[in-house]
């Protein structure tokens, strides 16, 4: 190392208390603002404003969906305004170098994206097994420990985010493996401006739910998406449920190691309503719903993080036992909760009106 001075230990905050279980990104994003005094309410009121969430299919093969279709589930909203990122491309070559970029970027508040192996990562499903790269978060560091503290997917646990702290050796080993096998290495450390103010905008919010509603994206989703080269089409709102509904009919006639592709998107929907809930929470505290209005969207909203977490259970299930009764079931459960989520964006939509 050299000769600069570190504290011996930091820990940037980060919270636990997001709903967002599926988008590592923007967890750390979440986790972190809403953790900071200087940030929590108008980083709430933003999220409130502006979260969203599509699905989306793009026609290309990859070795890991022999499939002729690759699915993915994206969050998507504007860019976080409370966010400053620093990408640096420099490739470090020597654990020294690597460690004290790491603990200048944490003494400065800043959380460091890169690019790990999970073969060296103890906790880690891969570990020792297979080579698995996968962006990882480091948010905190001990000298004395000779450990860092790093949050990241771990692909072989259902839901979540895995929190392990890792010794410099295997933080090294893991680096560099995934250095050798990526010819192009970014590295990116993210700061969180405490200047920024954000003021919850309704109708914004109320635009937005109409999108929703009518399955239709806004303008910005638009712009933002005219980039994405492998696109064929993208699916918004309410329309995802018959999406989803397809791609599974789809995944339960394919061979079983094509299996279990669909848990995030499953987890992805659940997420979202578990945001919504959040926001029905949201908007009574501030005086934008009655008492009727938000007993009756607290209900319905509930009842769809239940009903989700239901079709998980059973999607698991058929995995381990196979039974197209359970196929059945799944997909009947899925049109329930599609009338009951239809059902519920107009009452709000009827409920918000009056504040628009």
């Amino acid at each position: 190392m050299n000769n600069k001075t570190y504290m011996h230990s930091k820990v940037l905050p980060l919270g636990n208390d997001s709903p967002i279980k599926n988008d590592l990104m923007l967890y750390i994003e979440t986790e972190a603002l809403l953790s900071n005094p200087k940030t929590i309410d108008s980083a709430q009121a933003w999220y409130m404003t502006n979260y969203t969430q599509f699905y989306s299919l793009s026609s290309r093969k990859t070795s890991m969906h022999k499939s002729n279709f690759y699915k993915s589930v994206q969050i998507h909203q504007p860019k976080n305004p409370f966010i400053k990122e620093k990408i640096t491309t420099v490739l470090f070559y020597n654990s020294s170098t690597i460690l004290n970029y790491i603990f200048d970027s944490i003494n400065k508040g800043r959380y460091v994206k890169i690019l790990l192996d999970h073969f060296y990562l103890p906790g880690y499903g891969y570990y020792k097994s297979k080579h698995v790269y996968h962006t990882e978060f480091i948010f905190g560091y001990d000298l004395n420990k000779r450990v860092i503290y790093v949050i990241g997917s771990n692909i072989l646990k259902m839901g979540g985010f895995n929190r392990s702290v890792i010794s410099f050796d295997s933080f090294i080993e893991s680096y560099f493996s995934s250095k050798k096998a990526h010819s192009f290495h970014t590295i990116t450390a993210l700061s969180i401006n405490e200047s920024k103010t954000y003021i919850f905008n309704i109708k914004k919010m109320y635009k937005g739910i109409i999108s929703f509603y009518n399955s239709k994206m806004r303008l910005y989703d638009r712009i933002r998406l005219s980039n994405d080269i492998h696109s064929i089409f993208k699916v918004f709102g309410l329309a995802t449920y018959q999406v989803i509904s397809n791609v599974l009919r789809d995944e339960f006639k394919m061979e079983e190691d094509t299996y279990l592709k669909s848990i995030k998107y499953l987890q992805a929907f659940a997420d979202y309503r578990k945001v919504m809930l959040q926001r029905i929470k949201y908007l009574y505290d501030n005086d934008y719903l009655t008492s009727s209005c938000y007993d009756v969207l607290i209900k319905n909203y509930t009842d769809l993080i239940e009903g989700f977490t239901i079709v998980i259970n059973l999607y698991l299930k058929n995995y381990f036992s196979p039974n197209p009764h359970n196929e059945d079931v799944i997909l009947n459960h899925l049109d329930c909760l599609y009338n009951l989520e239809k059902q519920a964006l107009f009452k709000l939509i009827t409920c918000l009106k009056a504040y628009i």
